[in-house]
């Protein structure tokens, strides 16, 4: 999303501005993961079944409880730090959050 608000670069090559890029969305990448982590130990996502051996992770709806609770929160944690596009959570995110 970067990439396409600011437009295409004038000189091509690794620039200090990119490694900002890099960073925020790695870190972002990350709190996506350690909330999904949290989440699915919630919600026992990662439990093995005694019977069948396997886990829920292949269940479509033990993994969309998992969405529903960590990407509002993540998205949320986004638009109140200010990490991500501008507009990440569109206009009405702001009276929601606050």
């Amino acid at each position: 999303l970067y990439d396409v608000s600011t437009g295409s670069k004038l000189v091509p090559g690794f620039e200090l501005q990119d490694i900002v890029y890099l960073t925020g969305t790695l870190s972002s990448a990350a709190l996506l993961g350690a909330y999904w982590t949290m989440a699915g130990l919630l919600t026992r996502l990662f439990e093995v079944n005694p019977i069948s051996g396997n886990t829920r992770s292949n269940d479509l709806a033990a993994n969309a409880v998992n969405v529903g609770m960590c990407c509002p929160l993540w998205i949320a944690t986004e638009h109140a730090l200010g990490f991500g596009p501008v507009d990440v959570g569109g206009v009405t995110l702001d009276a929601s959050v606050v």
